[in-house]
């Protein structure tokens, strides 16, 4: 568990050349069976790297839970984004996702956004529009979220999406708690695709998913 902090995890290549497409960074983080909660700014700021995560949650953040700037290649599998920090006018969604990077003096590094997957996950909060995402045409923005449940104003009308639930609250046990677990009657319930990961087969709590996983990084007992 890492909590009670500024960022959870900031993870990036230094240095970077601004205006220019950089390459993605060479180095890989993997992170299974984790949860990264209450941090006053970022839960994850993920800056054109490498991750894999499997059945992590994080949750309230100042921000954003899950930030993801100047690409990088990602691999979601059974996560749990939620957001109900209790600050006044948060305007930022749970999880955001860009090829790109504003830095300071008005600069701007563009990167690339490559073979990135988004599978089994659940991105809900206090927000009306919990999950965006911004792109430049000069940057690639190769993607796909695929049976996952989002809070959002508007459904997103994009191929790289596929399988989604929008606005249907998955009924956590207790956020104010950081409790992520499902409660009977969730839609969450049986709604995944077979993981087809090793690594996700059991969930954040060593419980066995079937053929029919539920979303998020637990199953609902």
């Amino acid at each position: 568990i890492i909590k009670n902090g500024l960022i959870g995890l900031q993870v990036e290549t230094l240095p970077f050349n601004y205006n220019i497409q950089a390459p993605t960074s060479p180095n890989k983080l993997t992170l299974n069976n984790c949860i990264i909660q209450n941090h006053s700014a970022l839960g994850l700021y993920l800056r054109n790297y490498r991750v894999d995560a499997n059945n992590v949650v994080v949750s309230n953040a100042g921000q954003y839970c899950v930030g993801i700037t100047v690409g990088g290649e990602y691999h979601f599998d059974q996560v749990t984004v939620n957001n109900n920090f209790n600050i006044p006018n948060r305007k930022t969604p749970a999880f955001f996702m860009s090829n790109f990077g504003e830095v300071a003096g008005g600069g701007k590094l563009i990167g690339h956004l490559t073979n990135s997957t988004f599978k089994n996950c659940i991105v809900y909060g206090n927000q009306e529009t919990e999950i965006d995402y911004s792109f430049e045409a000069s940057g690639t923005a190769n993607f796909e979220f695929s049976s996952s449940l989002f809070k959002r104003k508007e459904a997103i009308s994009d191929p790289r999406f596929s399988a989604i639930l929008y606005n249907k609250d998955p009924k956590f046990k207790d956020v104010n708690a950081f409790d992520l677990h499902l409660l009977q009657g969730s839609p969450a319930i049986n709604k995944g695709a077979p993981t087809g990961n090793p690594l996700t087969t059991s969930d954040l709590d060593n419980v066995s998913r079937g053929s029919e996983p539920d979303l998020g990084a637990y199953e609902f007992q």
